[in-house]
């Protein structure tokens, strides 16, 4: 290939670079701002409700979670069998 192809191709690859650095820095950006709102709303929602109100709901969640974990555990050991 002539040099200036490849000149060619690789600052062409490296605007492409820069452009998917500038999404995922942006990206990262808005996780924060996401992140920041849920606190601020989880902090709202705590304010206006009764502590054992909010226990409760906390303890629910737990729950949840530690059952949408396991179902997704065993769906993972389902597809390592599957995969030998």
């Amino acid at each position: 290939m002539k040099e200036s192809t490849i000149q060619g191709k690789f600052k062409k690859l490296e605007k492409q670079m820069l452009a998917i650095t500038n999404v995922i820095k942006r990206l990262i950006q808005d996780m924060g701002s996401v992140e920041s709102i849920a606190n601020g709303a989880l902090s709202a929602l705590k304010i206006s409700m009764t502590e054992e109100e909010w226990d409760a709901i906390v303890e629910e969640l737990k729950q949840k979670h530690k059952k949408e974990t396991t179902e997704e555990c065993k769906d993972c050991d389902k597809n390592k069998k599957l995969e030998l």
